[in-house]
């Protein structure tokens, strides 16, 4: 009976989750990441999201964040599209591309340089659901600048990378 009851729910799981993936559905999302090419060692991020899946598996959303570290601070805002592999388990891979404005605050040899760029940023990832309507994500986002807006390894650039985990949410 045990088993019956573990297969019924686990399998409850499973299509619940792919619900949650669905046309029509909204996600709301918070994510943090810690950048460890920062010149003062690790710089961290915190960006919150809102996405709609225009089509089964696919969605398109805005999101806002903001990174500080002790030289340096990006504001940015964007929108971008993200495709989601479902698999039919709670482990779902996805890629998404994104485009957006940043603005770059460095302190750098006793002045400020401030900078505005556009950003192109490529994500791929993976989302586990924990119940039906809560993901956990962990993900690498590279992030290319029209300006030096980035501060890596002791000098402005105009790339970056990170490891980005956060929550994501469905309604």
């Amino acid at each position: 009976m045990k088993k019956l009851l573990v297969v019924l729910f686990a399998g409850l799981a499973v299509v619940a989750q792919g619900a949650m993936l669905q046309k029509g559905t909204q996600e709301l999302s918070i994510n943090g990441s810690l950048d460890f090419e920062s010149a003062d060692g690790t710089a961290t991020e915190l960006e919150l999201g809102y996405g709609y899946f225009i089509l089964d598996g696919l969605q398109v959303g805005v999101a806002a964040s903001i990174a500080d570290s002790d030289s340096a601070r990006l504001y940015a805002l964007g929108v971008g599209a993200e495709y989601n592999f479902d698999l039919g388990s709670q482990l779902v891979p996805f890629i998404g591309l994104n485009i957006g404005w940043g603005k770059g605050e460095i302190e750098l040899a006793g002045s400020t340089l401030k900078d505005d760029a556009v950003v192109g940023a490529a994500e791929v990832g993976v989302k586990y659901f924990i119940v039906e309507n809560v993901a956990l994500e962990l993900s690498y986002l590279f992030e290319k600048a029209s300006e030096d807006i980035y501060f890596n390894d002791e000098k402005a650039e105009d790339t970056d990378n990170s490891l980005q985990l956060g929550l994501r949410f469905y309604f």
